[in-house]
């Protein structure tokens, strides 16, 4: 496998991994949980990784909604 491809796979892998965090968050604790430091750490990913994959706050708890009722 290319480095290319290694590096989007891993990309992909974090992405998904902020999803779920953040609905765990959402369904557990409520939208006031959502914070970039709590899914970083349910994620297990660096709290910049955040910043870096979603614009806002409003937006990664957007796009983890719409990710996860997509049909995998």
């Amino acid at each position: 496998m290319s480095e290319r491809k290694v590096q989007q796979q891993r990309a992909r892998t974090k992405r998904d991994a902020i999803h779920e965090a953040t609905v765990r968050l959402l369904l557990a604790e409520g939208m006031r949980a959502v914070t970039h430091r709590q899914v970083a750490a349910i994620a297990d990913v660096p709290v910049g990784a955040i910043g870096y994959y979603f614009d806002s706050r409003e937006k990664l708890i957007m796009l983890s909604l719409i990710h996860i009722s997509e049909p995998h």
